[in-house]
C-alpha cells in the first residue's frame, strides 16, 4: 500500500477518484507508476463510472488496476476480459542470505540527483521518472547505486514511500544493466538498501509479477517470503468494450 499512501501524502504525483467527495466509501488511487488500486467498499455503479475515466487518464507506461481484496477482484472481473497476477512478499529478516562481496571496480553510492540523471534505458529510469525527474527523486525518495567509472550499473531504490502512520512502508525497485546481470549485484545493493530502510524505521515491501522467477528468487534471497497473489486488470489507451467487458 505504499503506492497508495505516497499519493495521499503527496510524495508521488497522482490523483484519486471517489464515489462521493464529502464522505467517500469507494475510491481508486492512481499515480505515474502504473500501479492503481481500487479501495474501500466495492461498488458496481462506482466501478462502471470510474473505468472510462481511468482509461482517459492512463499514462504511457503499462498500467493496471489492482484489487487488494477478493471482493474488488470479483467485481472488476465482471468489467475486464483478462486478468493478471502479482505475488506479494513479506519481509522476514532472519531468512536473508549473507551479502556477497562487492566486485572489484565497482563503487557503492547513495543515489543523488547527479547519479539519478545518469540512469539510461538499460537501467530503466522509470523509478526516477515517476517522481518527476532526478531532482524530485532525490527530494522524495532514496536509494543506492553501484557505479563503474561514475556510471550506475545496478541500483536499489524506493519507488514509493509511506512516511506517516504506524506501518511506514517502502516499495522496493531493483535494476541491473543487462551487461552486469548474473553477478549478484541486485543482492549486494538490495541488502544495503534494506539495512537503510530498517535504520530509518521503514518496513520494506516487495511485489513482482507472479511469473517473474528471477525477481522471486532475488526477493527470497533478500529475506522475503511469498504471502499471497493479488489480481490486477490491464489498462491501456484505446481499449474497446464488447459484451460489457473491456478488451
Amino acid at each position: 500500500m505504499a503506492f497508495v499512501h505516497a499519493v495521499l501524502e503527496g510524495s508521488l504525483p497522482g490523483f484519486v477518484l471517489v464515489d462521493r467527495a464529502a464522505v467517500p466509501a469507494s475510491a481508486v488511487v492512481c499515480n505515474l507508476t502504473g500501479f492503481w488500486f481500487a479501495l474501500g467498499q466495492p461498488d458496481e455503479a462506482f466501478a462502471a463510472d470510474a473505468v472510462p475515466q481511468l482509461l482517459s487518464r492512463v499514462p504511457e507506461v503499462g498500467t493496471a488496476l489492482w484489487a487488494p481484496s477478493r471482493e474488488w477482484e470479483r467485481l472488476l472481473s465482471g468489467h475486464f476480459a483478462s486478468k493478471r497476477w502479482r505475488t506479494e512478499f513479506h519481509y522476514r529478516p532472519a531468512a536473508a542470505a549473507p551479502a556477497p562481496p562487492l566486485p572489484p571496480g565497482l563503487i557503492l553510492a547513495p543515489i543523488d540527483a547527479a547519479i539519478a540523471a545518469r540512469f539510461d534505458a538499460g537501467l530503466d529510469p522509470w523509478v526516477i521518472d515517476i517522481f518527476g525527474g532526478p531532482a524530485e527523486f532525490s527530494r522524495r525518495s532514496f536509494g543506492f547505486a553501484l557505479l563503474r567509472d561514475g556510471q550506475p550499473v545496478a541500483f536499489c531504490a524506493a519507488c514509493a514511500v509511506q512516511e506517516r502512520g504506524p506501518g511506514r512502508e517502502i516499495e522496493i525497485e531493483i535494476g541491473t544493466a543487462p551487461a552486469y546481470r548474473e553477478r549478484l549485484l541486485g543482492t549486494i545493493v538490495g541488502q544495503v538498501f534494506i539495512e537503510e530502510c530498517v535504520r530509518r524505521h521503514f518496513f520494506p515491501a516487495w511485489t513482482c509479477a507472479a511469473d517473474n522467477v528471477p525477481s522471486e528468487r532475488l526477493a527470497i534471497g533478500l529475506g522475503f517470503a511469498p504471502a499471497r497473489k493479488v489480481a490486477g486488470f490491464g489498462l491501456r489507451r484505446g481499449m474497446s468494450q464488447a459484451g460489457g467487458l473491456w478488451l
